[in-house]
């Protein structure tokens, strides 16, 4: 089923979007000369993809954020009991507002992700259950905020201790594919998340 909502051509078809969303990020601080590149670039960017992709408001991207951080809580250290519960609450948050949207679509569907995954299925399949749809919201929430915006801050850390590399890149835009492989190789974004049973 999901075969059918993430295919290559739908990749193929953000990228003007993601390169005019890039464009008015660095617009927004280039005259400045100086960004703080988490929060001006790194963050927004994945942030505003993903609601747009999902049909949600892209000025809303810090709620997602919230909802990411809050999802990803538990597996980043020891929480007190009252962090666990107050992270869980913004979890169920992001579940309520999510199972209202899913119900949206199946009456009124549209052409974005939660949509297409609403309706992944053909006429002799199940549907995702609603289960399977928060899963899978839960993973493109924390996934787009926190490895995209972790693989970005890295990627111009590690520019940025090596000018060496970053006049290479300059000089030769043919080399990004690889840089990119490589930072991702060198320091990975999510080398590995803890459970608790």
């Amino acid at each position: 089923l999901l075969n059918r909502v993430f295919t290559q051509r739908r990749v193929k078809q953000l990228t003007p979007r993601i390169d005019e969303i890039t464009a008015e990020l660095i617009d927004g601080f280039i005259d400045r000369g100086a960004c703080e590149f988490i929060a001006d670039f790194a963050l927004p960017l994945p942030g505003i993809v993903i609601c747009e992709q999902l049909g949600l408001p892209a000025s809303e991207y810090q709620t997602f954020k919230r909802w990411a951080d809050a999802m990803l809580a538990m597996s980043q250290r020891a929480l007190t009991p009252e962090e666990a519960v107050a992270a869980a609450e913004i979890e169920l948050e992001a579940q309520h507002h999510l199972a209202a949207e899913f119900e949206r679509r199946r009456a009124e569907p549209t052409d974005d992700l939660i949509s297409a995954l609403v309706h992944a299925h053909g006429d002799d399949e199940e549907p995702l259950t609603i289960e399977e749809l928060q899963d899978l919201m839960h993973q493109l929430v924390t996934g787009g905020f926190e490895t995209t915006t972790a693989a970005l801050g890295t990627a111009m850390w590690l520019l940025l201790r090596h000018p060496d590399q970053m006049a290479l890149l300059r000089a030769d835009r043919s080399l990004l594919r690889n840089f990119i492989e490589e930072s991702l190789r060198f320091d990975s974004p999510v080398a590995g998340l803890w459970r608790s049973a």
